[in-house]
């Protein structure tokens, strides 16, 4: 009886809860959505949300101070220091506490419901909606703390802030003169920048008046000898110890040790062109700019690689690239100088694809045409492979490669000007962020009056 009586009581119980389900579900459909106390907003006679402006400030202080470069830590303790009241009146702020703040939607005028969902009725624990089930958006549902831009760049800064970017909000820096014109710099810690920002940020710095190069034909008697038939083989061709590379993955980056032999600096800057496919590398510091990267570690009076994560940027690469993100990729380059200037190009058109670990079929070794010495790719090895466009050559031919030598701005500029600082590419700005001295007003504003009101 017990056992039947325990049955019915849970048909009840989950009957009852798939009729809550539903109503809820109802009730956001026809925009009626759950109000609980939110830190800034207070609830009226109908259940609106209506701004309360003295809790309102601390919103838009803490929203100024993390667009400003605070971590979440350090806002709280900020804010505890200087006697602010959280929603339940309490002085005693934490990091968790001011990270579902930044989160909620409902500070810039929105609402997004059913965010949980609870899948099983028994233990009655609730899961984040991930796609489970439907979720209901509504903008502009009331009066907002905090305008638009600032919050969508809060939320950017929030999903990068495991990259260890703790700057304002950052802005792609594009070379506009010199032989690195055109040449965007790459920032090692924001991954908020997608390929087509690269691509827009590089052809803003071709000028209207500027037309493109137009190499002269290759001459046999200008150099006294005929070279036309030859080619120069790809470097790919021979093996790379001792050779200047560059090995990219998706979560990592690699230097030879022959880079830090060219250009024997602790940190450089990564550049990129989207159009020429090539990367540059030009050495720089950590008080000559914020965009440095360490790719070496002194040992025994000389540098030697250093392994570089490059989680944020490195997928926007493959992007752009085009590459299979199940591959690995090495790239050739060449120093290139002039009196005390000194850059690395790598040419990523013309990039050796490493194919994964225990993808060689060992089977094909013993095919006849084989030579043994292709036995010394195990499973355990990256195996180097070419585009199937090289098989029909051995190389760029001299007079294409001539051309290209002159074209290029590294051989016919008289003047580099390498070092030159990128400018801001703010043509056509996604997100109108409040003005950093804004920021600084808000801050102090806050934080000043509520540690006298605390002293009082």
């Amino acid at each position: 009886m017990l056992s039947f009586i325990a049955t019915l009581a849970q048909e009840e119980s989950h009957t009852k809860s798939e009729i809550m389900n539903a109503s809820v579900e109802m009730r956001f459909r026809r925009g009626i959505f759950l109000t609980p106390p939110l830190l800034g907003y207070n609830c009226d006679a109908d259940g609106n949300l209506v701004v309360n402006e003295q809790e309102a400030k601390i919103v838009r202080c803490i929203f100024f101070m993390y667009l400003y470069g605070y971590s979440c830590q350090q806002i709280a303790k900020l804010l505890s220091e200087a006697g602010c009241r959280t929603k339940k009146g309490n002085h005693n702020w934490s990091s968790s506490s001011i990270l579902g703040i930044l989160r909620n939607e409902r500070h810039c005028g929105d609402v997004l419901a059913h965010k949980t969902w609870t899948p099983n009725y028994l233990d009655h624990k609730s899961v984040k909606n991930t796609q489970n089930r439907p979720q209901y958006l509504s903008k502009n549902h009331h009066e907002p703390i905090i305008q638009r831009d600032d919050f969508i760049a809060v939320q950017q800064l929030l999903r990068n802030a495991r990259y260890g970017n703790r700057t304002f909000f950052p802005a792609l820096n594009v070379i506009t003169e010199g032989a690195l014109h055109g040449y965007v710099i790459v920032h090692p810690k924001w991954s908020g920048f997608r390929a087509n920002d690269y691509c827009s940020a590089s052809a803003s710095a071709v000028r209207q008046d500027e037309k493109p190069l137009s190499p002269r034909p290759y001459s046999a008697q200008e150099k006294q000898i005929h070279l036309q038939e030859f080619e120069i083989v790809r470097e790919q061709f021979f093996r790379t110890t001792g050779k200047i590379t560059m090995t990219v993955s998706r979560s990592s980056v690699h230097f030879s040790t022959s880079c830090m032999e060219k250009i024997p600096s602790l940190y450089v800057e990564l550049l990129i062109h989207p159009k020429q496919k090539s990367i540059v590398v030009r050495p720089s510091s950590l008080s000559q700019s914020k965009y440095c990267i360490q790719w070496a570690r002194p040992r025994k009076n000389r540098l030697v690689p250093r392994q570089m994560g490059g989680c944020a940027f490195l997928p926007t690469i493959y992007d752009l690239f085009s590459w299979n993100t199940a591959h690995k990729y090495r790239l050739s380059g060449v120093r290139l100088t002039q009196g005390a200037e000194s850059v690395i190009l790598f040419d990523a058109a013309h990039s050796q694809l490493l194919l994964p670990k225990g993808s060689w079929d060992h089977s094909v070794l013993k095919s006849p045409g084989f030579e043994t010495g292709i036995s010394a790719y195990t499973a355990n090895q990256c195996i180097p492979a070419c585009p199937k466009e090289w098989m029909h050559d051995f190389g760029t031919s001299v007079g294409l490669r001539i051309q290209e030598q002159e074209a290029s701005p590294f051989y016919r500029l008289s003047d580099w000007n390498s070092q030159q600082a990128g400018l801001p590419y703010d043509k056509n700005p996604r997100l109108n962020i409040t003005d950093t001295d804004k920021l600084k007003l808000g801050i102090s504003t806050v934080i000043n009056n509520d540690k006298q009101e605390a002293l009082e």
